[in-house]
């Protein structure tokens, strides 16, 4: 009876904890066309589902190779008009890449990942 007691204790506790999935958009994409070896500056946008700017958010860019375990490479981002975020990244390799745009704000949190392909 204590277990039983212990596991409704436990499941209220988790379910009052758990933050609902934030409604934002969040797009992505390259200032200019990614060419290996140089920094690239990724452009972010990030808005609410009623198409407003989710402002003072901390976005952070994490870009892997598809292919090739080479490991995350992570950059911050600023933001440079509302709901706009800026970070460069280094793609140093031709091949598929994966671009994990993860934004949190206060105690919400959402993460979209995006493919792209670097040719040259």
């Amino acid at each position: 009876m204590k277990f039983i007691a212990f596991l409704l204790l436990f499941a209220a506790c988790s379910s009052a904890t758990s933050q609902p999935v934030p409604d934002w958009k969040i797009t992505a994409e390259a200032t200019k066309k990614p060419m290996v070896g140089y920094e690239t500056t990724m452009r972010v946008n990030v808005s609410d589902a009623k198409g407003k700017p989710v402002e003072g958010a901390t976005v952070e860019l994490v870009v892997t190779m598809i292919d090739m375990d080479h490991g995350e490479f992570k950059s911050a981002t600023t933001m440079t008009a509302p709901g706009v975020y800026e970070g460069k990244v280094n793609l140093f390799m031709v091949g598929a890449w994966n671009l994990d745009v993860r934004v949190r704000k206060a105690n919400q949190s959402l993460s979209k990942k995006i493919r792209f392909d670097v040719k040259e």
